[in-house]
């Protein structure tokens, strides 16, 4: 593992030492309940730079909690930062939970770009994925984040995997290509409106 956190004493100062870049995050969901059994529920939050791959963990909030309680946790990371986009898993009961939370976030006046994540491939091979991207750096954590990583050194072998799950989406999220325009000012050729300032 690289931890940014050896380097920089906060985000504020991993920031300022990496340059420009945007707030990502994304949220593997559970039924969750308080009683020590059953999946966790994990939301990871990203940074990454605009002009590199490279994506810095801020938070990996790996809790058990109910679907209310996952709701209120992303519209709390939705007011700390501005997320550009934030991927939810929407499989099965989790799409009556991506729709309260949509509702929610617009009723507290919190901007959430949301995006659905949808019946993806091997679970397993997506996480092992992120392995030579983790030894390269690529990904970077902060040591504080134990469940997170405990949940990584033991995969495939550990009990939960919803840390490396939310990671690995939150990754994509960050990563994803998207179509992007710019209207310039004739002839200077100035931009006055590019539609990534609204992302």
């Amino acid at each position: 593992f690289h931890f940014w956190d050896a380097g920089h004493p906060d985000e504020q100062a991993l920031i300022a030492a990496v340059g420009k870049g945007s707030f990502y995050g994304a949220c593997d969901p559970s039924l969750g309940s308080r009683t020590g059994k059953g999946d966790y529920s994990a939301i990871v939050i990203l940074y990454k730079v605009k002009k590199s791959d490279i994506c810095y963990v801020l938070a990996a909030d790996i809790a058990r909690r109910t679907p209310d309680e996952t709701i209120e946790r992303i519209i709390h990371y939705g007011r700390m930062y501005d997320l550009k986009y934030f991927g939810v898993e929407a499989n099965h009961f989790q799409v009556l939970m991506v729709e309260n939370l949509e509702r929610r976030s617009k009723e507290e006046g919190v901007r959430l770009k949301i995006e659905r994540i949808e019946s993806r491939s091997n679970k397993q091979s997506r996480i092992a994925n992120l392995e030579p991207e983790v030894a390269q750096g690529r990904i970077q954590f902060r040591k504080r984040d134990e469940l997170l990583l405990e949940q990584l050194r033991a995969f495939p072998n550990a009990s939960h995997d919803d840390g490396p799950d939310a990671l690995e989406m939150a990754v994509g999220v960050a990563r994803k290509p998207r179509n992007r325009f710019q209207i310039c000012d004739w002839p200077s050729g100035e931009v006055i409106y590019d539609s990534d300032w609204n992302r």
